[in-house]
């Protein structure tokens, strides 16, 4: 066997190495793909003022994010009105709408994000106020109803 006859045959066996490695490489994906581990991600279901006492059909462990305007430097901000067990809050957040640029004090949307736990019926309810002056400086009220289903 020559030179040339050498190279030829480690030429073809390294091609079918590597043609077989691709090969495999969508049967692997696909094993990975079929997992019954993985869960799918859905997305937020997305609540605003716009949504005031509607009443809303959630299957239990879907997450929902309840987004309400606030200018937190008037001293009026949104909180929860008696917290529900069967919907925990996850996280609270204020996004402002402030640039670099521009006065202090812009308003923004305030967050709050749940998760729908236990099946049945859940009143989300806040209120706009100033908490050190009490009930009486309520601005603002907003609560739906969920109906969380198995």
């Amino acid at each position: 066997m020559n030179m040339y006859d050498k190279f030829s045959v480690i030429s073809v066996l390294g091609c079918a190495f590597i043609l077989g490695t691709s090969l495999a490489i969508p049967h692997a994906a696909k094993a990975e793909i079929n997992r019954t581990d993985v869960y799918e991600l859905k997305r937020p279901i997305i609540l605003t003022k716009e949504n005031q006492g509607e009443q809303i059909h959630v299957p239990a462990g879907q997450f929902v994010s309840v987004h309400l305007a606030e200018n937190p430097t008037t001293g009026y901000r949104w909180t929860m009105i008696d917290n529900n067990a069967g919907m925990p809050v996850l996280a609270e957040h204020f996004y402002s709408s402030q640039t670099t640029d521009g006065p202090v004090g812009k308003p923004g949307i305030h967050t709050f994000q749940f998760k729908a736990t236990t099946p049945g019926i859940v009143k989300l309810q806040f209120k706009q106020w100033r908490e050190w002056e009490g009930d009486s400086s309520v601005l603002d009220t907003f609560y739906v109803w969920l109906h969380i289903d198995k």
